[in-house]
């Protein structure tokens, strides 16, 4: 029998006209929601993620697809929703699920493909073999999705690739368990990140994914002012994307997105930021952290209206993330940036909503309110910073940007705050 709805939290997009383009109108989509372990084990659920995400991210891959972010359909864990609302609250015409059994050497997986306007389920499909015909059950899934959501799409089935995760490596549970501490935007949340990531990375040192996400996390350290040896962590920081880059089998955006961010903030090389992450985004048009990355990085250029784009789409993709705190503030501060600091106000205050922590975004929001002339207000969003220097917080957060138009908006409102940049 299947559980209530669950209420919606938040609307699919808060920016008209930010995901004019994205997607296009009539683009085939769907949500892959996470297969249950049938046996209740913990380990065969955490292989029952690895085979959701590698579905998600093979689906992804495939151009002429939405696929809706896999961080806004696990929230949908340990629930069996109707299919309708999931289409309502993420935006998608297709929803699918399923169940994991795993027994010795044996796999079995149970998908069923649901039409998400009727409920109508459309196909479910029971596959099994030995461990080894894995990637060939997960093919076999994919080419019949996408024959009944796109039967127009050119594709070739024997064509596709099933993406790699560190699910393959048997640390899926781990790399769950750290990226989850990802989004929570405090100092003692990257701080165990970076523990965990560290243990994960020493279990498989030839993996580039955890060297990927070190560089990522230092970067976030340094940017927020939380670094308390910048040029240290700077360096640490670029010393794991280059091993990420040369462990990197391929392209892979799992590695190019963060690598290419951690870029931007540690050595302002923005172009070849841009460069990666339109690799990343090239292979996989449907990666929520993509968009959202690219979009600080056109912010750091002063390039904030391509930069709404990229943040709208990503809160499209993923509208129930537990990191849309990041896609709001983007959105806040490329508006503030492009001159619309009273359109900025909601998006960087349902940021600082989930993430209150976060210095970027209530830097963003004291710049807003002092272009509004705003002062009181402005500088109590300063003061909200607490901490001894505030203005060492500024100076980390804007050292990344560039001189342009944008940046000199941020840095006017900034000082009607109180806060000199």
């Amino acid at each position: 029998m299947r559980q209530d709805c669950l209420a919606p939290s938040r609307p699919l997009l808060t920016l008209p006209g930010a995901d004019r383009a994205f997607p296009p109108l009539g683009t085939p989509s769907i949500a892959v929601l996470p297969f249950a372990d049938a046996g209740g084990e913990f380990e065969t659920q955490a292989f029952a993620d690895g085979v959701t995400d590698a579905l998600t991210e093979t689906l992804a891959r495939i151009r002429g697809l939405f696929v809706s972010g896999r961080n806004s359909a696990f929230t949908y864990r340990g629930h069996r929703p109707c299919p309708k609302e999931v289409g309502r609250r993420l935006g998608v015409a297709h929803v699918m699920d399923g169940e994991v059994h795993r027994q010795d050497d044996r796999i079995e997986i149970v998908a069923g493909l649901c039409d998400a306007a009727s409920g109508r389920l459309l196909w479910r499909e029971r596959l099994a073999g030995p461990h080894a015909a894995l990637p060939r059950l997960q093919g076999a899934l994919v080419a019949r999705t996408v024959a009944t959501i796109a039967p127009d799409l050119p594709f070739e089935a024997d064509a596709i690739e099933l993406a790699r995760h560190p699910g393959d490596c048997g640390i899926y549970a781990g790399f769950l368990a750290a990226c989850a501490q990802t989004v929570a935007g405090t100092e003692e949340s990257l701080r165990a990140l970076l523990g965990s990531l560290e243990a994960i990375a020493g279990l498989v040192p030839d993996h580039p994914i955890p060297q990927a996400l070190r560089a990522q996390a230092y970067a976030d350290l340094v940017v927020q002012g939380w670094s308390r040896d910048r040029a240290g962590d700077a360096a640490q920081g670029m010393e794991h994307a280059r091993i990420a880059l040369a462990l990197m089998d391929g392209e892979d955006p799992a590695v190019l997105i963060p690598v290419g961010h951690a870029l931007s903030v540690l050595t302002r090389d923005h172009g070849r930021a841009l460069s990666f992450l339109d690799r990343a985004l090239a292979i996989n048009p449907n990666a929520a952290a993509g968009h959202e990355r690219r979009g600080w990085v056109l912010c750091h250029v002063g390039r904030p209206m391509e930069a709404l784009g990229h943040f709208g789409a990503a809160l499209r993709l993923s509208p129930l993330d537990r990191a849309c705190y990041r896609f709001e503030a983007g959105l806040g501060l490329a508006l503030c940036m492009a001159g619309e600091p009273l359109a900025a106000l909601p998006h960087l205050r349902r940021a600082l909503n989930d993430a209150p922590s976060c210095v970027g975004s209530r830097c963003a929001l004291a710049a807003s309110l002092g272009r509004l002339g705003r002062c009181a207000e402005a500088r109590a969003a300063a003061d909200a910073l607490r901490d001894e220097a505030p203005e060492r917080l500024v100076a980390a957060w804007l050292l990344p940007f560039e001189s342009s138009p944008g940046r000199e908006r941020l840095i006017e409102g900034l000082r009607v705050a109180g806060l000199a940049a």
